[in-house]
């Protein structure tokens, strides 16, 4: 049977019968038993480039590569964008990465290895770092999906050639949570009688389609009926925080995809890919967007570092901060603003099994060029296998039954590890 078709059976019965979208029943996969202390993952990603030297890795000597940004002192004696004063508090909980370098340089290629840690190749679709660790990994709640993706971004969670069942479960507005989701009503007598007529109709289907395919359709209808009926779906609801935890996060959209991050890992979900709602492909007026943006980055980042500190989290979170690429040195004429540089950018990586404080590669005087230690985005999914406990021989095969290890290419950075 053809994907096509089985999307189309899925989408159809669940909007007939339950008034879901597709997104909570494909979300929904293998069952497990409940295991609070084991590891998970948060990715931060900066979709468009974001650059480095106003934030992460700043040239205070340089002024015609820093223009308005001036460099502040962190809590472990390094430097950062003066944009970055209640972050610069927590750089003792988190390694940062200034050699990064991407050898993929267009918006498209670059993410893709970002996120997959595979090149771009013709014949096949990468999973997300979300469905390859819910892949890799058995999940940790018995009801909540195993990975998710918070807000609208240049990531979707796609689970590529491992098919649709792992796909991550989307919710597209933090502040909404499962709002356009969840149907009212979904419990009592009318939810019983969709549920029947959803039952029916798919035991039919079955019955005229016995491929493997279909007969995974009752899993996925059974978890997603869990995921509905379980008290956990309030780790969705950020109605349920005080408005001050709210405006400590910054009452903005990128805040609230934090907290609703933290939320979801003390609830139980194994991998997080937060995208940021800032566009960071700031080839115009650079400095005019970075108090606002900044600012924002600072709030958020700050209020999330603290809590996952606070309240236990990091000793089992990995929290990862990615972008495809970096900024140049150059500020353009006109334009005011900085172009896409995959040359020399940085990450940063904080939590389980990191040595909180150490910085790990060197640009040199502008920015422009790694020095020491160079790094790519291969070498980041290796370190995060090992950190997640993953054998870098166990393999997962495609659909054409090609094998491919949670990261082929690249090498564990030993540097920052604890």
């Amino acid at each position: 049977m053809k994907q096509l078709n089985r999307q189309h059976f899925l989408g159809a019965t669940a909007s007939l019968c339950l008034g879901m979208k597709t997104n909570l029943l494909l979300a929904a996969n293998d069952g497990g038993i409940y295991k609070p202390q084991e590891k998970r993952v948060v990715n931060i990603h900066m979709g468009g480039g974001q650059t480095h030297l106003d934030f992460w890795d700043p040239k205070p000597e340089n002024q015609e590569v820093m223009g308005a940004t001036k460099a502040i002192e962190t809590n472990t004696g390094i430097q950062v964008g003066h944009w970055l004063p209640k972050l610069s508090q927590h750089f003792d909980k988190m390694a940062l990465i200034r050699g990064m370098n991407n050898p993929e340089g267009s918006h498209g290629r670059g993410t893709y290895l970002a996120d997959t840690g595979y090149r771009v190749i013709g014949t096949i679709k990468h999973p997300s770092l979300g469905p390859k660790v819910s892949k890799f990994m058995d999940r940790i709640h018995p009801e909540l999906p195993t990975s998710v993706v918070v807000g609208s971004g240049t990531l979707d969670g796609s689970a590529g050639y491992l098919g649709s069942m792992y796909d991550s479960f989307k919710v597209v507005s933090a502040s909404e949570g499962l709002g356009a989701l969840v149907p009212e009503g979904s419990g009592g007598e009318a939810y019983a009688r969709r549920l029947k007529m959803m039952i029916a109709l798919g035991e039919d289907f079955r019955k005229d389609h016995p491929q493997n395919e279909v007969k995974a359709m009752s899993s996925f209808y059974n978890e997603a009926i869990k995921m509905l009926r379980s008290k956990d779906l309030e780790a969705f609801d950020l109605s349920k925080e005080s408005a001050a935890k709210r405006s400590f996060y910054g009452n903005n959209e990128f805040g609230d995809r934090l907290l609703l991050t933290k939320r979801l890992l003390k609830a139980g979900v194994r991998s997080i890919q937060v995208n940021s709602p800032t566009q960071w492909d700031q080839h115009i007026d650079i400095f005019q967007k970075l108090p606002e943006t900044g600012k924002m980055l600072d709030t958020g980042l700050a209020a999330f570092m603290s809590d996952l500190y606070e309240e236990g989290l990091l000793e089992n979170t990995i929290v990862t901060y990615t972008t495809e690429f970096g900024r140049t040195p150059d500020i353009h004429g006109q334009r005011k603003g900085r172009d896409h540089y995959p040359k020399a950018y940085s990450n940063w990586i904080a939590g389980a099994g990191i040595k909180g404080g150490a910085v790990l590669g060197k640009t040199d005087e502008r920015g422009a060029k790694v020095v020491e230690d160079k790094v790519t985005p291969f070498d980041v999914h290796q370190t995060l296998r090992e950190l997640l406990g993953i054998s870098k021989d166990k393999e997962i095969y495609s659909s054409d039954n090609r094998p491919f290890p949670f990261e082929r290419e690249g090498k564990v950075l030993s540097k920052i590890l604890s």
